[in-house]
């Protein structure tokens, strides 16, 4: 009996294959003899390329000889449909408008697909990583954005778009093994894009239901590893199977797109004058020329070791050190030439300020002057502190790098923000802090206290230059006052600290056409820090939260007020509690500018279960506060900006209805009448 030959389905049809439907993607006549294959000894064989069309394998590749393939099947011949009816015009064309953006965006590099097709709010930055990308003739990148700023997302962005405009079809992401399953979620939920984990179990299963020899790394089309699994013997050594040979053209290259997450994980080690390879590294060495496109992610990506950061860019793409140099200093050099734009805007001339320091913990009715002299000549810019008051022997004494720290961060604030925060930012700028100051004390004086002299060190700044830059300068900001409380948490018998995050934070000096911001923090650093959850604040002391309001006529009064401060009120759950407080913002209200108001000064209070009520100074240190006491904070506003009866009327009244500013501070500070409170 002679069987009847096994039909050969042609390019672009659908069949059905292990329970699956393919789309054929190619076919070639095998080079296997028919002899060892065939079923009647005269049937030709034939390699067929599969691509799934099932929705959670879609893209993934599968080769099989047809012939001798069990229960692989032709699916149905398709034809035109018969038509049944009409779309709506309106249908219609929206279907030739989505045709049409696909074209257009496809061939024009300023128009992006990825945006419009992921599912995520996207952030303006995370746009210039795709931008880049697109433009780029491969996408060589190393995304360095600070942890939390979205690496994740711009590297989708980036992957959607190359898979959308037929630049990339296979996509490998080398992570940590504890952020597969993150990625894998985020590239399904976000971007519509499956992704397979390749590890010992995925290995198993192919094994088992694939055949002995099935290659995981080119048998799915979009990947997921860890540098740990890549660089054991088994699955390197099933990579270079598919890697061209010596003797073999390298291009075009075998693999599209390479993602390495938390990429300063592979880069060599660079203790020395010379870079060391680890095995992470070699792994990526011998995998990265084979990728068309490279992205690297890290928040970190320099070690402190020049060696090892340009080996890391190295694997990235061939720039060598010398190259890596020039591009520094071209960085530098550019960088320098923006900041000396804009210190080119400031008049030229000297100009002066004050900052105030009060008490420094040993000297009762202490006061310590921070004196800034600043001069201005076309593109320099000089800070000479040389008349601040001299050192102390208490422990409010801070160090040059916390100074000159403070004076660079006042100046960032008045000038482009745009402007990198490198080596050719601070090359026009010249600081001049003698030792034996208040700023730059001599060995052995204390210098606990340096962070916190930024708030006066940058009021004397701000108020040096309020007359030659109006409209860059704020009016002061909330000084600190703060507390620590530490004692035994009774009922985990545990030790605790806690620094009071929520109460320290008051609001930020207004600025010319802006309200300061409410509960923001001091001028330095806290601005920065979100504040403290209060579950976790009951969580982690044995405290109970009673208030934490934004706290109505906080605000220096103003054209543009200062931002609100804050008032919070705890009970101290446990005995034998250690309060310390340090900070001026008891002795010194934010200042106002240009006719605005100077805002409340901050105090705390301890009312105890007794009646009694204890004031803690700064810098003062409170022991055997005893469980039940209530703990009263307040930290107050920033200063106001500009003759508060200029204020916008519409904007008071809607303040008064929502109690951040009172019906009598609104005549009072304001000058509105009865009659406008009505309106």
């Amino acid at each position: 009996m002679t069987l009847a030959p096994t039909p050969i389905p042609e390019i672009g049809q659908i069949v059905t294959v292990r329970q699956r439907r393919y789309v054929v993607s190619e076919i070639q006549q095998s080079a296997i003899p028919i002899e060892v294959l065939s079923r009647n000894g005269n049937e030709p064989q034939h390699l067929v390329t599969l691509s799934s069309i099932e929705d959670d394998a879609l893209g993934e590749a599968l080769q099989v000889i047809w012939e001798i393939e069990p229960d692989a099947r032709i699916n149905e011949k398709s034809g035109l449909p018969d038509p049944t009816g009409f779309d709506s015009p309106r249908r219609f064309n929206a279907f030739l408008n989505a045709v049409r953006w696909g074209a257009i965006s496809s061939a024009d590099i300023r128009s992006l697909q990825a945006p419009f097709r992921s599912g995520i709010t996207i952030e303006d930055y995370q746009l210039d990583p795709l931008v880049r990308a697109v433009q780029m003739p491969r996408a060589n990148l190393l995304i360095a954005d600070d942890v939390g700023l979205g690496k994740t997302i711009e590297a989708g962005l980036i992957v959607q778009e190359l898979l959308l405009r037929n630049r990339a079809r296979s996509v490998l992401i080398i992570c940590p093994s504890s952020l597969q399953i993150q990625w894998r979620d985020q590239m399904r939920d976000k971007f519509g894009l499956e992704f397979r984990i390749v590890d010992s179990d995925l290995m198993r299963v192919l094994r088992r239901t694939r055949g002995l020899h099935t290659n995981p790394w080119s048998h799915f089309p979009r990947l997921i590893t860890s540098i740990d699994f890549l660089k054991r013997d088994r699955p390197m050594r099933l990579f270079k199977e598919l890697l061209p040979a010596e003797d073999e053209p390298k291009y075009p290259r075998k693999f599209d797109v390479l993602i390495i997450d938390e990429a300063h994980n592979i880069a060599p080690v660079g203790r020395g004058k010379y870079a060391t390879d680890s095995l992470r590294t070699l792994a990526i060495r011998t995998i990265a020329p084979h990728f068309e496109h490279k992205l690297f992610l890290t928040a970190t990506p320099h070690n402190g070791y020049k060696e090892s950061f340009t080996a890391l860019l190295e694997l990235l793409d061939k720039y060598g050190l010398e190259s890596y140099e020039a591009h520094k200093q071209a960085l530098f050099e550019a960088t320098r030439k923006m900041m000396e734009a804009e210190i080119a805007k400031i008049p030229n001339g000297k100009y002066s300020g004050e900052g105030y320091i009060y008490y420094d913990g040993r000297h009762e009715g202490s006061k310590f002057t921070i004196r800034v002299d600043i001069e201005v000549k076309d593109k320099h810019i000089k800070f000479d502190y040389s008349r601040t008051d001299a050192q102390t022997n208490g422990f409010v004494n801070g160090t040059f790098t916390s100074s000159a720290s403070a004076t660079i961060l006042t100046l960032l604030q008045m000038v482009n923000p745009d402007i990198p925060h490198n080596e050719g930012m601070v090359q026009p700028i010249e600081i001049v802090i003698p030792e034996g100051t208040v700023l730059n004390a001599a060995y052995p004086k204390a210098t606990t206290f340096g962070n916190h002299l930024c708030p006066p060190n940058a009021d004397a700044i701000q108020r040096a230059l309020s007359a030659v830059m109006p409209d860059r300068v704020t009016a002061g900001w909330n000084n600190l006052l703060c507390s620590l409380t530490t004692g035994t948490d009774p009922e985990k018998n545990e030790q605790y600290v806690d620094i009071g995050f929520m109460g320290l934070k008051g609001g930020s000096g207004a600025l010319l056409g802006m309200d300061g911001y409410d509960h923001i923090g001091m001028i330095d650093a806290s601005g920065g820090v979100l504040d403290q959850d209060y579950e976790m604040f009951e969580q982690q002391t044995p405290h109970r939260l009673v208030k934490h309001e934004l706290l109505a006529d906080s605000a220096g009064a103003g054209q543009w007020r200062g931002g609100l401060g804050v008032e919070t009120i705890f009970e101290i759950g446990s005995e034998d509690t250690q309060l310390v407080t340090f900070g001026d913002g008891d002795f010194e209200p934010a200042f106002g500018l240009f006719g605005g108001k100077d805002a409340g000064l901050n105090f705390i209070r301890l009312h105890y279960p007794d009646g009694s009520t204890v004031v803690p100074k700064n810098k003062d240190l409170i022991t055997g506060v005893p469980k039940g006491t209530v703990y009263h904070q307040v930290a107050s506003g920033g200063g106001g900006y500009g003759d508060p009866k200029k204020r916008d009327r519409k904007v008071l009244r809607e303040e008064v209805r929502n109690g951040v500013i009172s019906k009598g501070a609104a005549m009072c500070d304001y000058g509105m009448t009865e009659a406008e409170l009505g309106e």
